[in-house]
């Protein structure tokens, strides 16, 4: 197996050189070399031509980030990338961390000539991050908050409702406080290079792709976005959303500020629709008496169809809170939780294989570590689902 034989196996150390050795290119590919594998064999989704999940043709695509602790232990937070240029004759360092009002380093020893002598040479690209534990501020999860220094696994994982499983299709790590707003454009644009046959009915994300140019993504190759609502400010005033038009979990207001009721998504146009149903008439407020709307020949009243952002009254478009699907509706919800969970389910397989701490030095060694752990989870499911069958025909 691999020219290995019986009583000659390579060491841990001689494997990791060997694959260390790969390159990026490759590593990177391995994934979507696996998935086009199950597409030549017809194993990926959909396998029932009746069902109604996904409503699109295409396969579900789920994304999320992982922090993953570095090798090296952290021994300043504030640490930057200038903390590792080196010094010549009459110049100084900027310290970061000082200028936060913390001790930090003058640098003005020997010891800190090439770099400071607080920075981890082993993890240069390793950062310090807190994770809150939530992005929408309706969500807050104290005890999931917790301080990172390392990096970002970010993993575009496909979602087999049928099977009940998913593949990680392509996988890229990161310093720890790179933003997913850089990180998501670029690599659904390796996915799409790598894997240009590769259908996408819908994507599903938290609230951190809650931003337009993300959005825009998503919608430009004719996806569903199934993304978390990113909130504001705003949002908590009730005249602020009346005069916008809309509330903060996205649904459309009438001119008298109710909320308008979900009528259905065409799929072909990719637009929702909402209606009014006539609410004002079952009001006592004798200002809603005269609404325009109210005629009784036309009994869903005022229409609104919404694609990928909202029209503000000053003719601006607004995508933040504009979703295809109404925010916690059963078919929200339907989609939202199964695939959120492939993610968490990826992201714990690969802290159950010890990896919480990366067990390689740098981003390139992270990196490696992360997409051939990836690798594996999609071969274990393999091996799973095989087994699976065999039993059944046993």
């Amino acid at each position: 197996m691999l020219g290995f034989t019986a009583d000659a196996t390579p060491g841990a150390s001689t494997l990791r050189t060997f694959y260390h050795a790969l390159g990026e290119a490759l590593g990177t590919a391995l994934c979507p070399r696996f998935i086009q594998l199950l597409a030549d064999a017809e194993l990926l989704p959909p396998h029932d031509p009746d069902s109604a999940v996904p409503a699109r043709d295409g396969l579900p695509l789920a994304v999320d980030g992982q922090l993953l602790e570095a090798h090296t232990s952290e021994r300043c937070a504030q640490v930057t990338a200038s903390c590792y240029q080196p010094l010549q004759p009459g110049q100084s360092r900027p310290c970061p961390a000082r200028e936060a009002g913390r001790d930090g380093c003058a640098c003005d020893t020997d010891a800190c000539a090439q770099r400071c002598h607080y920075t981890t040479p082993r993890d240069a690209e390793a950062r310090h991050i807190h994770y809150s534990g939530s992005n929408q501020d309706d969500e807050t999860d104290k005890q999931r908050e917790r301080d990172v220094y390392g990096y970002r696994s970010y993993a575009h994982t496909l979602v087999d409702d049928d099977l009940h499983t998913y593949w990680v299709a392509y996988t890229s790590v990161h310093p720890a406080t790179t933003d997913e707003r850089v990180i998501f454009p670029r690599d659904f644009a390796q996915l799409q290079a790598q894997l240009p046959e590769l259908p996408v009915s819908e994507l599903v994300a938290d609230a951190a792709l809650g931003y337009t140019p993300c959005l825009d993504v998503i919608y430009d190759v004719q996806a569903i976005p199934i993304v978390y609502i990113r909130h504001a400010p705003s949002d908590s005033d009730p005249e602020a959303c009346q005069l916008r038009g809309y509330d903060r979990r996205g649904r459309p207001l009438c001119i008298h500020g109710h909320p308008m009721a979900f009528n259905g998504l065409d799929y072909a146009r990719l637009r929702a629709c909402w209606v009014c149903h006539q609410v004002c008439a079952r009001t006592t407020n004798p200002a809603e008496r005269d609404c325009p709307f109210r005629d009784p020949e036309h009994p869903l009243g005022l229409v609104r169809h919404v694609k990928r952002a909202f029209t503000h009254p000053d003719g601006s478009h607004h995508a933040r809170l504009a979703r295809l699907f109404h925010l916690n509706s059963p078919s929200w919800k339907k989609r939202y939780r199964s695939r959120r969970n492939a993610t968490e389910s990826r992201n714990s397989q690969l802290k159950h294989l010890g990896l919480a701490r990366i067990a390689s030095y740098g981003l390139h060694g992270a990196r490696d570590d992360i997409v051939f752990a990836d690798l594996l989870i999609n071969l274990r499911n393999l091996a799973r689902l095989v087994q699976q069958a065999t039993a059944l025909t046993a």
